[in-house]
């Protein structure tokens, strides 16, 4: 069993302390749960949230966001609406809004059956709906986890490796966008060491800007190009430069929901 919160210090490159066991010698990123893009692994949501859960008690509700949706675009954006309802969904639990993680439910199967992944998404749906309704915040957990899991591999499966890395940069930019909320709230060195991600925010934007991408995901790597130097940092990101990070990675966020109004 891999230690707790290791791949996501590995991948983000955060230093020791924050991981809660010594990681192994080496690791194998292809058997991380993040999507690869050029061999740099995208963190998932989960691991996004319990490194998160190392900086103490926040005021988590706060930090829930608005991610109604009136309709769908293309399959692109839905893929990328479905990772941030996901990391939506890790938020809500944090705060323990069982009406949120509830609603949270609801907007997987929809967006599921959009990607037409209805199969691989529905039993884990009707979990994280019955989890909330019990307050099982630990299987709410993994059952976000399982669905987005799920959802990338159903589309790995039918050759849409591309939608797959949406999924998983739509759940990266919004767990993105909540850590640097809570190193803001209390700033300090120390705690900007959790956004240290040496590359992987450039090596996102250099897959979003190939040729023949949408206007969304150049869009995307336009933002993503603006923090990329901040996300690499050595010795902690200043405060001008996390609240930078919110306010970029907010913006991408609902560019990626208001394709959906």
């Amino acid at each position: 069993m891999r230690p707790p919160y290791a791949p996501f210090a590995l991948a983000l490159g955060l230093a020791p302390a924050l991981a809660a066991a010594e990681p192994p010698p080496s690791i194998d990123i292809s058997k991380l749960p993040g999507a690869l893009i050029e061999d740099v692994v995208i963190p998932v949501p989960q691991e996004v949230f319990l490194s998160l859960d190392k900086l103490g008690d926040q005021d988590w509700s706060a930090q829930i966001k608005d991610s109604k949706f009136d309709k769908l675009g293309n399959r692109e954006q839905v893929a990328l609406l479905f990772g941030v309802v996901v990391a939506d969904g890790f938020v809500a639990v944090q705060a323990e809004d069982r009406d949120a993680v509830i609603d949270i439910g609801r907007h997987v199967s929809r967006l599921a059956k959009a990607l037409g992944v209805s199969d691989a998404v529905t039993a884990h749906a009707a979990a994280i709906i019955e989890a909330a309704e019990d307050a099982d915040w630990d299987a709410v957990r993994s059952e976000l986890d399982r669905v987005q899991g799920s959802v990338r591999a159903k589309m790995e499966s039918m050759r849409d490796e591309h939608l797959a890395q949406m999924v998983s940069t739509g759940g990266w930019l919004r767990g993105t966008e909540a850590a640097a909320a809570v190193v803001s709230g209390a700033y300090s060195k120390e705690r900007s060491e959790i956004l240290h991600q040496p590359d992987l925010a450039k090596h996102i934007a250099r897959h979003l800007s190939d040729e023949g991408k949408s206007a969304l995901a150049k869009s995307l790597a336009r933002g993503l190009g603006e923090i990329s130097p901040l996300l690499s940092l050595e010795g902690g990101v200043p405060e001008y430069g996390v609240q930078k990070i919110h306010k970029v990675s907010s913006e991408l966020v609902q560019n990626i929901i208001e394709n959906s109004k």
